[in-house]
């Protein structure tokens, strides 16, 4: 099973796609979820997903920010935008 994080500044939106996955029945696991780029990088640091979903548009720090720095310590993640 591969390990997903959600980041998105919208509650419903987040919810939306843990609910989708969960409904398709994906061989993805939410691990965890954040409302900005800052607390995104930190669960991402934390869960060391396969896979982050996240907005480009994110308070804290923006989404392409959080990416480059997370890049630095997992470069094997997969990003979707």
């Amino acid at each position: 099973m591969y390990r997903l994080v959600v980041i998105d500044d919208e509650y419903i939106v987040v919810e939306g796609i843990k609910a989708m996955i969960a409904r398709k029945k994906l061989e993805y696991e939410v691990v965890g979820c954040a409302y900005d780029g800052i607390h995104g990088l930190e669960v991402i640091r934390e869960t060391a997903p396969d896979l982050v979903i996240t907005d480009i548009r994110i308070p804290g720090m923006d989404g392409l920010s959080m990416i480059e720095a997370a890049k630095r310590i997992f470069a094997r993640i997969q990003y979707l935008l």
